[in-house]
């Protein structure tokens, strides 16, 4: 055999085991996801089976939706959700749909929601998030500018966006709602997390290495690394344990409530400038307050160190939060007692919302 036929013969087969290579994560995901229903990049959401959804049939379709949504980048934000029409989600020009009930009333304004997955629906249907129950109940104008995942100094950097962009300079109508607390603190409690960077800080970072090695063999190959951590963590059972910072060190603690209540009077004197009202709402959280939480089962070792974050961080927001001038609810008590209102350890279901709506409009009318 003659040495050229040798070497094209070599050259074929490394070929081959290459291109084998290079498809093997698409074609693999393709299989997978058709035949399982699922993803590699994590599990089937099952809280669409909980009992307290048993008078939704929405439920299953909602979490499913859930799993389709798709997420652009965006300078000052980070990030936000694309455009989508679905039978439980609709989200138009990145915001989330606010159901219209009944006559609104223009005498009353227009109401701003900011905040993370809470304010933005996790868990409900368009018409049960709870800035379009707040509408049917107060027959008020209301805009849903909630974000999955946005801490206070996100929902800060769109609202100066939406000023910037539409030249807002007179708010006199506008009431301004910063629904924060969660995402700030087991954000910013994390032990990887510095300053006041988002918790995708340190991941835009590494994509943005990659890039700088424009032709190296790491890019490359990088989504064939990629699907085999992938497979590896779906295979092997394992979860990755968060490490916590804010239990065992007060500075920090002090660090994080801090941020929050500067960020909301910053937001408050931003709109309070062009004639706007504002409220800061502390937010529930299953992990601080007396709601019933048997039927979750958060006994695991991360539900633990969560849980020690918030019962550190919270009573200084709320102390803080006290002596600044500004307008702040705390509504960590509102699922007292409640027995089928969290549907994980933040998010809630439609009747958690229903009870919220209640609560927050009291509360805003005192």
């Amino acid at each position: 055999m003659s040495s050229i036929k040798i070497i094209t013969i070599n050259v074929l087969v490394a070929s081959a085991l290459l291109g084998f290579l290079f498809l093997a994560p698409p074609t693999t995901h393709f299989v997978y996801s058709t035949l399982m229903g699922g993803s590699l990049n994590g599990s089937t959401d099952q809280r669409g089976g909980l009992a307290l959804y048993q008078k939704f049939p929405w439920a299953a379709k909602h979490f499913e939706e859930i799993g389709e949504l798709t997420t652009q980048y965006y300078d000052f934000i980070t990030w936000r959700r694309d455009d989508y029409i679905g039978d439980t989600i609709t989200v138009v020009n990145g915001l989330r749909k606010t159901e219209v009930h009944g006559n609104i009333s223009n005498q009353i304004g227009t109401y701003w929601f900011f905040g993370g997955s809470t304010t933005w629906g996790t868990g409900v249907s368009d018409s049960y998030t709870y800035p379009s129950l707040f509408s049917a109940h107060q027959n008020a104008n209301v805009i849903n500018y909630g974000e999955s995942g946005y801490i206070a100094r996100q929902s800060l950097a769109y609202l100066m966006n939406n000023i910037i962009t539409n030249e807002q300079e007179n708010l006199t109508d506008v009431h301004v709602i910063f629904y924060d607390g969660v995402n700030d603190t087991s954000h910013y409690c994390r032990r990887a997390v510095n300053g006041l960077g988002t918790v995708r800080q340190a991941q835009l970072q590494n994509l943005i290495y990659r890039d700088l090695g424009k032709y190296s063999f790491k890019r490359t190959f990088s989504q064939l690394l990629d699907f085999f951590s992938s497979v590896v963590g779906k295979f092997d059972g394992a979860i990755t344990e968060i490490q916590y910072s804010c239990a065992n060190n007060k500075e920090r603690a002090i660090e994080v409530a801090t941020s929050v209540v500067s960020t909301w009077k910053a937001a408050s004197d931003l709109v309070e400038a062009r004639g706007g009202k504002f409220t800061a709402i502390l937010q529930p959280v299953a992990f601080f307050g007396a709601a019933d939480l048997s039927y979750l089962g958060l006994n695991a070792e991360n539900d633990i160190a969560l849980s020690q974050q918030f019962k550190e961080v919270y009573p200084r927001i709320i102390e803080i939060a006290g002596e600044r001038d500004f307008n702040f609810i705390d509504l960590t008590s509102a699922y007292d007692g409640c027995g089928d209102c969290y549907i994980d350890y933040n998010h809630v279901g439609p009747q958690a919302h229903q009870m919220l709506v209640k609560k927050l409009s009291i509360a805003l009318n005192e």
